[in-house]
Formats: C-alpha cells, sequence, structure tokens
C-alpha cells in the first residue's frame, strides 16, 4: 500500500501549499491526525501561507507532532506573521 501513502502525501502537499483555505485547513488536521513522517516538511510550508486559519492549523498539526525540533519553524512563522 505504499502507492496509496504516496498518493496521500502528493494529495496534502497540493492541498497545503496551493488549496483553497477550507482544504488546506482540513488537510493540515488530517496530517496532524496521522502523523507522517513527511508531514513535518509540508506543515511547515503551509506555516507560509497568508490565510491565518491555515497557519493556525498547520501549527496546531505541528504540534501534535510534539518534536522539540519543530519550535524553530513554529518560531520563524511567527515572526512573519502580520497578523
Amino acid at each position: 500500500m505504499l502507492g496509496g501513502r504516496d498518493a496521500q502525501l502528493a494529495a496534502w502537499q497540493y492541498l497545503l501549499a496551493s488549496g483553497t483555505e477550507p482544504s488546506a485547513v482540513d488537510a493540515a488536521n488530517q496530517v496532524g491526525d496521522k502523523r507522517p513522517e513527511a508531514g513535518l516538511n509540508l506543515l511547515y510550508a503551509a506555516l507560509l501561507r497568508p490565510e491565518a486559519a491555515v497557519r493556525a492549523a498547520a501549527a496546531k498539526a505541528v504540534g501534535a507532532y510534539r518534536k522539540t525540533d519543530s519550535l524553530t519553524a513554529l518560531l520563524g512563522a511567527a515572526k512573519t506573521s502580520e497578523d
């Protein structure tokens, strides 16, 4: 079922990078629930999106991984936010 996982990651990558705000929020929530290893990089990229709701969902999902090295990405996103 490796192909299925790859397809799911590709779908999340697209939605987090280019999807509508609601679909990106949903994708971030799914990644946070499933916590695939490759998901962190997808979430880090979503932290740079302009929509506050997407950034908040991505930050919450990053927190679900409970990895201390993720703090750097969260702090970087907080410094670049205008809202």
